[in-house]
């Protein structure tokens, strides 16, 4: 993930400040202990503003989300309630070049007078923190995170005391202070000294430029960050002199150009170096969606592991207790010797002395009939003894029967949890994982359980276009499939699926008379994309028509039973996916 850096705070501050001064904060929220969220109106128009001290999320912008509301809002919330709901915004300022933005505030106090106050959001990283100021440079009313000296003896941040900014680095200067002809002084004097890389260099005179920011200059300057001092041509070094100039003049101008950027050592950038002005772009909402973007992927993930830890749980004991009743079957396997033994006492025990331990024999049940010693019990009588093993062969063919129908169950369990833990790996949404865990826990108890009318909403099967330009649907755990199959399809609808294999159920919608070609093999080949084998090549696929598919009563969400099947062999391909995918 790319950090929020001070050049990138720079563009978000100059928006806002063209953007929300003179807007009215009409709410304000404080959903998490690290969020912050204003609702302000300027003229026609609604904006919410978003502030995060999350570690490395930590960032301003204006967002279209709403989160939800605590039912008691904290403290903070309270405080900025008291003293800025109702005011207007004066100015959105950067503190220097660095991660801090002061938003100052007017409106009147108790009596009726004007009065400002300032919310400070200082941006960095851990130490990021959110504070009410009575007014520019004045002192603190309140902080999401109080600092007491026993947490910090160089600053502190607590209500009554004078605001003390971060402090900066010693000996570096403002970098938009530095002239291309300086800078390019301090690269001479460096290698003099030693060498080092341009980087480096840079950075030991310069403050709130990071690595990422300079590597742009450098390389929209044509040379390497990484290039020794001494090894750059003097007409390499002007040209960094003059790209540096224009860079700088562009950030004091508030010229920025917030664009995505693939296939570079950053993923976005809002530096711009060249003389023209840029084409205009909004780095409010490209913060925004990206931002959005990298947490979506952690929720995803750590729902992911949740949901699969849980998985591999049940599936586990499921392979264990399958292992078990094998073993089961076994031992139930061995149950003809004792029906065997039962006989051999009854054919030869007729001469045995009275309690005799053992039965010597031919067991004619062995070719060559050799001699086998049978133990008997000594209490019994022959007859007796024969009984007691055919009820033991008895009960062990019952358990035997028993055990049969129990592995054969426990095979469609493994199945079908093989099957939500595919669905589990391939999801690419919230929406599917939420699915998924609603499949498991149907019925949250507690604290869990949606109010009584809650409705939960089902997610959308993904969707395709054959070549012939056939709609193709994809579930993507079993709710989504139960819904393709069992609501969705039409009798005469195309049903794909692995056989035998866990995946997606997959339906071709709106065919007239055959199904072509072209497309039974493109939603073959989706089928066996979505599914365990999905790095399997020749995987194999059934087809039939929807009318002969159906769900057995009391059957688990996706599992179905079809008849009249073909079977296709096919080799998934990510590159075929991509191309069949339903454009917005």
């Amino acid at each position: 993930m790319q950090t929020v850096d001070s050049l990138t705070l720079a563009a978000v501050a100059h928006e806002l400040n063209t953007r929300l001064t003179g807007a009215r904060l009409e709410r304000i929220h404080v959903p998490t202990p690290a969020e912050m969220l204003w609702q302000l109106r300027g003229g026609r128009e609604v904006f919410r503003l978003l502030f995060s001290v999350r570690g490395s999320f930590s960032r301003v912008h204006l967002t279209e989300t709403r989160p939800e509301n605590p039912a008691q809002p904290p403290m903070f919330c309270m405080l900025l309630r008291k003293h800025l709901e109702g005011s207007r915004i004066l100015r959105v300022e950067q503190v220097g070049l660095e991660r801090v933005v002061q938003i100052v505030t007017t409106g009147r106090d108790e009596l009726g007078d004007p009065i400002e106050r300032v919310l400070v959001a200082e941006l960095t990283g851990k130490h990021s923190n959110l504070i009410l100021l009575d007014r520019p440079d004045g002192t603190v009313l309140g902080s999401l995170r109080t600092v007491t000296a026993s947490m910090s003896r160089e600053r502190q941040i607590y209500a009554g005391i004078p605001y003390d900014p971060p402090p900066l680095p010693p000996n570096r200067r403002d970098p938009r202070a530095v002239s291309g002809s300086d800078l390019l002084t301090q690269l001479v004097q460096g290698g003099t000294q030693g060498g080092g890389s341009v980087e480096s260099a840079i950075l030991s005179g310069v403050h709130s430029l990071g690595k990422m920011a300079i590597a742009q200059i450098c390389l929209d300057a044509g040379i390497s960050p990484k290039s020794e001092v001494q090894d750059i041509e003097s007409e390499s070094l002007s040209r960094l002199a003059a790209t540096w100039d224009q860079a700088m003049s562009n950030i004091q101008r508030g010229i920025f150009h917030a664009v995505r950027e693939h296939g570079t050592p950053w993923d976005y950038r809002v530096l711009w170096t060249r003389p023209e002005a840029p084409p205009p772009t909004d780095a409010n909402a490209l913060l925004a969606s990206y931002i959005r973007a990298i947490e979506l992927g952690e929720r995803l993930d750590a729902l992911r592991a949740t949901l699969a830890k849980d998985v591999r749980e049940r599936l586990a004991k499921l392979n264990t207790r399958q292992s078990r009743i094998n073993e089961g079957v076994l031992a139930g396997d061995r149950a003809d010797e004792q029906k065997q033994w039962g006989e051999l006492i009854l054919a030869y025990g007729y001469n045995l002395p009275p309690q005799s331990k053992t039965l010597e024999a031919p067991n004619y049940y062995v070719e060559g009939s050799p001699i086998i010693r049978i133990p008997l019990d000594e209490r019994l009588t022959p007859t007796e003894n024969a009984q007691r093993y055919f009820r033991r062969y008895q009960k062990a063919k019952a358990g035997v029967d028993v055990s049969l129908r129990l592995i054969a169950e426990g095979q469609e369990e493994i199945r079908y949890w093989e099957s939500v833990a595919t669905a589990i790996a391939q999801a690419t949404r919230i929406e599917d994982l939420v699915e998924v865990r609603l499949e498991l826990n149907p019925e949250p108890i507690g604290k869990g359980r949606p109010p009584r009318g809650t409705k939960v909403k089902e997610s959308i099967p993904s969707q395709f276009v054959s070549s012939d330009g056939l709609e193709i649907l994809v579930g993507r755990n079993n709710r989504q499939n139960d819904l393709l199959t069992m609501k969705l399809a039409r009798p005469e609808d195309w049903w794909f699926h692995t056989q035998i294999i866990p995946g997606s159920h997959v339906l071709v919608r709106g065919v007239v008379g055959e199904l072509p070609e072209r497309t039974r093999d493109e939603a073959a080949m989706l089928a066996a994309w979505f599914s365990q084998a999905r790095a399997s090549s020749k995987v194999p696929v059934v087809f039939t028509r929807k009318r002969h598919v159906k769900k057995p009563s009391g059957a688990k969400p996706g599992m179905v039973i079809y008849e009249h099947e073909k079977t296709l062999f096919v080799t998934p391909d990510a590159d075929a996916v991509r191309a069949l995918e339903k454009q917005p």
